[in-house]
């Protein structure tokens, strides 16, 4: 039972990182003036910061790589914040995206860590059957690169809020 309050905890940390990443990314788009910028970057400053305090009272060293994503995460904010004040809009908006993406970032990594760990290796024979049924790794590069890809391209949509290319229809 503990286990899965624990469980729990985490998956609400989790979704927790995920709404303030994408609150993050709207902060980054936003059409709002620069005082209002400034304030929702300074109130998003502050909410990641509780979010890794809590973490800190969680000594797990489970949630170590969360940890490193919400330190990433805070110093974009701060970056933001600066380049604000120094009226670099740019710099700004770049720095408030790169944010956002070490919040997503956290926020799997909080789940992921929640995830129960296997108890043992899987047999000889499983490994096996495994790496058959994944068949050519070249193809699986291959796989993996056009996901990566197609995850970068979601998330600068995300973040510039650009679309798809326009397809033309001949």
């Amino acid at each position: 039972q503990q286990q899965q309050q624990q469980q729990q905890a985490q998956q609400e940390m989790s979704d927790a990182l995920q709404q303030l990443a994408d609150q993050q990314a709207d902060a980054a788009t936003s059409d709002e003036s620069e005082p209002q910028r400034r304030e929702a970057q300074e109130r998003l400053s502050e909410q990641t910061e509780q979010m890794r305090e809590a973490l800190e009272e969680q000594a797990s060293e489970q949630l170590d790589a969360t940890r490193e994503q919400l330190d990433e995460a805070r110093e974009a904010q701060e970056r933001a914040e600066q380049a604000m004040e120094e009226g670099d809009e740019q710099e700004a908006r770049e720095q408030q995206a790169r944010a956002a993406e070490a919040l997503r970032q956290a926020a799997e990594s909080a789940q992921t860590e929640g995830q129960p760990q296997a108890a043992e290796q899987p047999s000889p024979e499983a490994q096996e059957q495994s790496q058959a049924e994944q068949g050519d790794p070249v193809a699986q590069e291959l796989l993996d690169q056009e996901r990566r890809r197609r995850e970068q391209e979601s998330r600068r949509r995300q973040t510039t809020g650009a679309g798809p290319p326009v397809e033309k229809d001949w």
